[in-house]
């Protein structure tokens, strides 16, 4: 088979699309013939060695956690899947992955997806998606009546948690991102937009935040913390920067660390195959081309979700779903 392989730690030139084994599914495993692969930020993390992830790999070891496609063969005591099988998943990220022709995988984070979703869209779902369910339903607990604050609501897990949040009756979202990025669908998705710049504006006096999704990274974090409400909760990915300041302000802090859930990942893929959630707009390229989508992707000149594509290219690299 083909893959994207990469012998050592670095910048987006490491990345090689050569012919390696195909992988063999030990118990309890599947393989998986890949059909598209979602890009995300934890491949270029891994790829250029900041990941902790780095520690437990092997060289050369194939990059990539989302995919979607169909069973290829099964393990030793796999029963809820069969060869044929239209699936979508994660891989262990410390494991070989998904940039590649077959994939090899627990079955326990493998899902079904409906087929009119497709594997495009869904392989772009998995990460961004359980991060922002997670995000709000898990860590924030978002219940009816409360005010929610998603800082950086123009990206891929912003936009998501926005179109989640109207599962919740009287629920009031705001979002911050930069005004460049307000587009009259943004506003469809959230229609209360502040610049991260305005910093009256989003704090408010001392609070006026139940939940805030800090997804604009540290810098914005003082900031966070500021326009969360005394008892309210702060959920970012970010590294801890002063738990101190936060328990000053009785301000509960939680670090996003998504795991996987076949029910939450199935219930999110009927919500996108109905038109009840829309995607970000879909970056469509072959998987040779994956050291270009990283290049493009780590210097912000790609709008939406990058998808690999290990087979015939569709019509359209660029779609809208």
């Amino acid at each position: 088979m083909y893959a994207i392989r990469m012998h050592g730690y670095g910048g987006p030139e490491v990345l090689r699309y050569e012919e390696c084994d195909p992988p063999v599914p030990s118990t309890g495993q599947l393989v998986v013939s890949v059909e598209a692969i979602g890009v995300n930020p934890i491949d270029w993390q891994i790829r250029s060695g900041l990941d902790a992830a780095r520690a437990s790999r092997q060289l050369p070891t194939v990059l990539g956690v989302d995919f979607a496609g169909r069973v290829f063969s099964v393990g030793g005591g796999v029963s809820t899947f069969q060869v044929g099988d239209r699936v979508f998943g994660q891989c262990e990220p410390a494991e070989d992955g998904s940039y590649a022709e077959f994939v090899r995988v627990c079955s326990t984070r493998v899902a079904r997806y409906p087929a009119n979703l497709g594997p495009i869209r869904a392989s772009s779902l998995p990460t961004m998606a359980l991060a922002a369910w997670q995000a709000l339903f898990e860590l924030g607990k978002l219940q009816a009546g409360k005010r929610i604050l998603i800082a950086g609501v123009a990206g891929n897990v912003g936009r998501l948690a926005a179109q989640f949040c109207r599962r919740v009756p009287d629920v009031t979202v705001v979002g911050v991102c930069r005004a460049a990025a307000w587009t009259e669908e943004l506003h469809g998705i959230c229609p209360t937009l502040i610049e991260p710049e305005n910093h009256a504006m989003i704090t408010g006096s001392g609070g006026r935040f139940d939940l805030v999704l800090n997804l604009l990274g540290t810098g914005f974090e003082p900031i966070a913390i500021a326009a969360t409400r005394r008892g309210g909760c702060l959920v970012t990915p970010s590294p801890v920067v002063d738990l101190g300041h936060c328990s000053a302000r009785g301000v509960l802090r939680i670090g996003l660390d998504r795991r996987f859930s076949r029910l939450q990942l199935e219930t999110i893929a009927h919500l996108v195959a109905r038109g009840t959630i829309s995607l970000p707009p879909l970056h469509i390229e072959h998987l040779s081309s994956a050291a270009r989508v990283h290049a493009m992707a780590e210097s912000r000149h790609l709008n939406g979700k990058a998808v690999l594509v290990p087979g015939t290219m569709p019509t359209s690299l660029t779609w809208t779903p």
